[in-house]
């Protein structure tokens, strides 16, 4: 017995447990290492944890590949809450938790699971279908789709899919139906570089899910689209932590589909991820040899010659003849970042790359596409019900800060509702079909965006649009989007049409408090722009501002940020803001604006001398770059920075009497003591009322105040490791009201 395994029963014994370990091989195991030896496997291991409820693990050797030969594994019914871990039987050689997996380096510790043939639309691996189960960890395995077969119905429909979207109008999915308590760690999930044959790496439909350190890479389809994670009916929290995302369409898109009365996806964390595009997603065909700038990995087809040309080598690219036909082919690129329907997620401390034209949409690294999918995206059992909006949809409570975002052509769109959706705000006569809440409680902080608008991310140079924002909605309330930096490329400039942001609405109908201060970006062809009164120029945007809602578009710099434009496009600004422009407050005294052609931040992103300490709170405008540089550090290597495991999970309200209580539950990045400040002042915690009581076990614990008042708002901070996290992190102060 290795010594981890020796470490691992001594720790359950410790608890009163036993521990069940099986093995999985070609010969000499408990289960042979094919297609029914590990659905017997799973099996058996339910089966036990039916009568005896103890951790069950299941390693497989990383010699043999299971080869599923398209038959597809069902996770069976169970309701034990001790996991059954799928593993390889190299787990120890494999990088401790909060590094991420190498591949390149540590594929031969992975135990395979693979499928040589492809049962059309079918997964590998789902779980289950009109039955509950729980508690599933798959750790250290490649899940290899290599079937190769990139035909139109030809695919895997998913590697993992842990649920079902099953259900009966109008009920949508039974969430008691729901799976809960899957793991994800250190798998290589993939396809066959080329073959577009994998639509999802994991389709999650259940709650409690944590999906770390892992690599996902290469999934595309056939004109289809593909996520490398996507995430539909659940409750949640889902966790996505230290991974690498890679897909053609979106990397992790979350909601879209019918959803039972008032649900909606929660709670969800993107942590730390690398999300990025293979380069050979752009694929491109013509009659005539390629000549036009490009990025390594791109291919183009000459369909006269029958060959592929493919992109290398540094700016601009060279093109390549392979001499005849590769198997890549057309994909669907869309964004990085997707959410439909959703609330309570926190997006920092990732980096985003690659994102390019022609793509199926606009080529963004964020999109917030309010809507409910209506028919034509959803199964049979919505129809013939062709409604396309559900009244509770909405996109809330979310917080993306501290994230690098290069390589791509714009920042972030809140996009209107789609599929013939409406805000109720909008056209109120089509309720109950509409959208009661548009866009709501949406916080952009110190995001980083930089190589922006590259032409050689354009199809063949031409240019196309790119904006910092886009869109403000009719509807949309409480935005707040505030020092940012947007810089376009170094490379080759944005000849294309330029918005700081565009309004969706002439008739804006936004509430509450719409900011977008303190921020670094160009100054492009159209300040603002708002359909109906066409794009107008450097003014263009006042009518499309709501009357009922507050405005504060202070402290921005707008800068030319490049000495020469590749394109005539621009209007070149130097000196003050045109006048045209003051006259409707767009640029409201305190906005700066880059004098002479010149740049507005320094070689390192951080704002020039004459325009530091500028912005409305006084600091620097634009980001904080070495928070930034500090949030992302591991996103990129796989290293992830422990800091960023802090979180406040919960807060519990206590009444006793006339006695008030709350307990904190908390994670802390290590197990050092973290110091607490309690207090109704929600800025400067002043009269801080002391923590009664705090107990631990590891980085988890509670935090415990008694003798609060009744009904009141009260805020609370630790200071853990030297940092206020919950500030860094969430982007403001934890808040509680207690019981009156």
């Amino acid at each position: 017995m290795r010594l981890n395994h020796i470490v691992l029963l001594i720790a359950l014994s410790a608890y009163g447990q036993s521990v069940v370990r099986k093995s999985v091989c070609a010969s000499g195991c408990d289960y042979v290492n094919t297609y029914l030896g590990l659905n017997s496997a799973l099996s058996d291991a339910a089966s036990y944890q039916g009568g005896s409820c103890v951790p069950y693990l299941i390693e497989i050797d990383t010699a043999n590949p299971v080869d599923l030969l398209g038959n597809t594994i069902f996770l069976p019914a169970k309701t034990c809450a001790q996991y059954v871990r799928i593993r390889s039987m190299q787990i120890g050689s494999l990088p401790s938790d909060g590094t991420r997996l190498d591949p390149s380096t540590q594929s031969g510790y992975l135990a395979r699971i693979q499928s040589t043939t492809i049962t059309p639309n079918s997964p590998m691996f789902v779980g289950p279908t009109g039955a509950y189960t729980r508690y599933w960890a798959f750790e250290g395995i490649d899940f290899y789709g290599n079937g190769v077969d990139p035909s139109a119905v030809n695919h895997y429909y998913g590697l993992l899919v842990y649920g079902s979207g099953a259900g009966t109008y109008p009920s949508s999915a039974d969430r008691s139906l729901r799976p809960d308590h899957l793991e994800v760690k250190h798998c290589w999930m993939h396809g066959v570089p080329g073959t577009r044959n994998v639509l999802y790496a994991l389709g999650l439909y259940g709650n409690s899910i944590s999906v770390r350190d892992n690599v996902i890479e290469d999934i595309a389809g056939d004109r289809s689209d593909a996520q490398a994670v996507g995430m539909f009916h659940f409750d949640g929290p889902v966790e996505l932590i230290n991974n690498t995302l890679d897909a053609a369409t979106e990397n992790t898109l979350v909601g879209g589909g019918f959803e039972s009365a008032g649900t909606l996806p929660s709670f969800i964390r993107f942590i730390g991820n690398k999300y990025s595009k293979k380069g050979y997603y752009k694929f491109q065909s013509g009659t005539a040899t390629p000549n036009f700038a490009c990025r390594p990995g791109n291919v183009y087809r000459n369909t006269s010659t029958n060959h592929d040309w493919t992109c290398s080598g540094a700016a601009p690219g060279t093109w390549t003849d392979t001499g005849g036909l590769t198997t890549n082919g057309t994909d669907s690129v869309k964004n990085l970042w997707e959410i439909k329907m959703g609330r309570g997620l926190r997006v920092f401390g990732n980096d985003f790359s690659g994102i390019w034209w022609p793509s199926a949409q606009n080529g963004e690294i964020f999109v917030m596409n309010l809507t409910t999918q209506d028919t034509v995206s959803n199964p049979a059992w919505v129809q013939p019900n062709n409604i396309k909006a559900q009244p509770w949809t909405t996109i809330t409570d979310v917080y993306i800060g501290a994230n690098l975002s290069h390589d791509a052509i714009s920042f972030m769109n809140l996009a209107y509702p789609g599929n013939g959706g409406f805000v109720c705000a909008l056209k109120p006569e089509t309720k109950p079909w509409c959208y009661a809440n548009a866009h709501n409680d949406i916080r952009v902080y110190d995001n980083l965006s930089y190589n922006m608008s590259d032409e050689r991310d354009y199809d063949k140079g031409t240019p196309v649009q790119s904006s910092f924002l886009m869109t403000i909605n009719a509807g949309d309330f409480d935005i707040d989007f505030r020092h940012n930096t947007y810089l376009l490329s170094n490379t080759t400039a944005a000849s294309g049409e330029m918005y700081l942001m565009l309004a969706q609405d002439i008739n804006g109908l936004q509430t509450g408090t719409i900011n977008f201060r303190d921020n670094i970006t160009p100054l492009g062809e159209h300040s603002v722009a708002a359909p109906g009164v066409g794009y107008g120029g450097l003014c263009s945007f006042l009518p499309g501002l709501s009357a009922s809602a507050t405005y504060d578009f202070g402290g921005n710099t707008l800068t030319t940020d490049k000495v020469n434009w590749n394109g005539s496009s621009y209007p070149i600004v130097t000196g003050a803001i045109p006048t045209p422009c003051s006259t409707y407050f767009l640029y409201p005294p305190g906005t700066k604006s880059a004098a002479s052609g010149g740049t507005a931040v320094d070689g390192a992103y951080h704002a020039r001398a004459a325009y530091q300490n500028t912005a409305t709170d006084g600091r620097d405008p634009g980001v904080n770059v070495e928070h930034v540089n500090w949030a992302t550090a591991g996103a990129a290597t796989g290293a992830l920075n422990t800091a960023l495991e802090y979180k406040l999970r919960s807060a519990v309200t206590s009444s006793s009497g006339t006695q008030r209580g709350v307990s904190v539950y908390f994670t802390t990045p290590s197990v050092n003591a973290c110091t607490w400040e309690l207090s109704s002042d929600a800025n400067a915690y002043s009269a801080s009322v002391p923590v009664t009581s705090q107990n631990r076990n590891g980085r988890d614990g509670t935090a415990v105040w008694s003798g609060l008042s009744p009904g009141k708002a009260y805020f609370v901070r630790a200071t853990c490791d030297g940092l206020k996290l919950e500030q860094a992190i969430d982007g403001r102060r934890f808040k509680f009201i207690t019981a009156p």
